[in-house]
């Protein structure tokens, strides 16, 4: 499919062409036998043929990609239904912000616009759970113990980050957390292919000497869902 500029009159989008129309006209004139989309109703064209899109007091200077936006801005309000609503905080920005969260005096959730979740955070050397970062910040790194919640049933999903709301526990205790909170585990997960009961003999056999690849045929699964199991990488729960 070729590229360029729409040649409907007045039109403007750069982008790929079908008979020479952007995809918008193209898609108007099919779904209305064919009609001639210059007849198209637009709205909020621009005349210079850039995007409409004022961000943070500066004009966008992208092309127009369709209904006076860029292809960014497009992909913003088709997901979002706002072209300015995917707007995430810059790297200094949200240094800033995790600084401020690590000295947070608010006993409510802090939380980043459009993060939710365990999301990480380029620390400069590379990528960290942004709650252990936080904590990091605040009191130096806890080193194998992990970084809990206390909010959101112990969960932490809704991306919190404010140090009021974390704690310390080692693995276990995260697990546990994980399932009072709700989070699926063991025969609940969505991806388990085994049974608590299946996994407690399979432990047995494999510490007897069984292959894992004759387990695995046994059991219907592939041998590294067991050797999983065997390593307690999954199922750590089960005793």
């Amino acid at each position: 499919m070729a590229k360029g500029m729409c040649k409907v009159p007045k039109c403007g989008t750069v982008g790929r062409l079908a008979r020479g129309w952007c995809l918008a006209c193209y898609e108007w004139s099919r779904s209305h036998n064919w009609a001639d989309p210059a007849g198209r109703r637009r709205k909020n064209l621009p005349a210079d043929g850039k995007c409409r899109v004022v961000e943070d007091g500066v004009k966008c200077t992208g092309d127009n990609y369709g209904n006076g936006l860029c292809r960014k801005h497009y992909d913003r309000q088709r997901r979002h239904g706002d072209p300015l609503a995917f707007k995430r905080l810059g790297h200094g920005e949200m240094q800033a912000f995790l600084r401020a969260a690590a000295h947070a005096e608010t006993n409510e959730c802090v939380i980043p616009p459009h993060r939710t979740g365990h999301w990480n955070v380029n620390t400069g050397d590379g990528f960290m759970n942004a709650a252990r970062y936080v904590w990091i910040l605040r009191y130096g790194d806890p080193v194998h113990q992990h970084v809990l919640h206390t909010c959101n049933g112990g969960s932490g999903a809704n991306g919190c980050v404010n140090i009021r709301h974390l704690t310390l526990g080692d693995n276990s205790r995260n697990v546990l957390d994980r399932g009072d909170a709700g989070v699926q585990v063991g025969e609940a997960h969505h991806s388990s292919k085994l049974r608590a009961d299946q996994v407690t003999r399979i432990r047995e056999r494999a510490a007897a000497g069984e292959s894992h690849q004759a387990l695995a045929d046994e059991y219907g699964v592939c041998r590294q869902t067991v050797t999983d199991a065997v390593a307690r990488r999954t199922w750590r729960r089960l005793p």
